[in-house]
């Protein structure tokens, strides 16, 4: 099996997360200027549109959650980065 990718689009930030080879496990992989976004993609095809909204907030919640202080939750490719897992994460359950 390959792995799967999942993308949190934003205007100056893309989130990326990927799965573990056996497709369990999600994880944050990293962050890209949106400009650079297509030529990051072009290794991985096909495309499959999963819905994202309110994803950015749970994020933050998570990061809350997690004991992390005010200023590590500022990091706002932290956010795009786990908003990603949680994409991905929610494609794999409900696949």
């Amino acid at each position: 099996m390959g792995r799967l990718l999942a993308i949190d689009y934003g205007s100056k930030r893309t989130g990326i997360a990927v799965t573990d080879e056996m497709q369990i496990i999600a994880s944050g992989l990293t962050t890209v200027d949106s400009k650079t976004l297509i030529d990051f993609l072009k290794s991985y095809t096909p495309i499959q549109r999963v819905d994202e909204r309110f994803t950015s907030k749970m994020a933050f919640q998570t990061m809350i959650d997690s004991g992390l202080n005010k200023k590590q939750r500022k990091n706002k490719a932290l956010v795009d980065e786990i908003s990603a897992t949680l994409i991905l994460q929610s494609y794999l359950h409900n696949k």
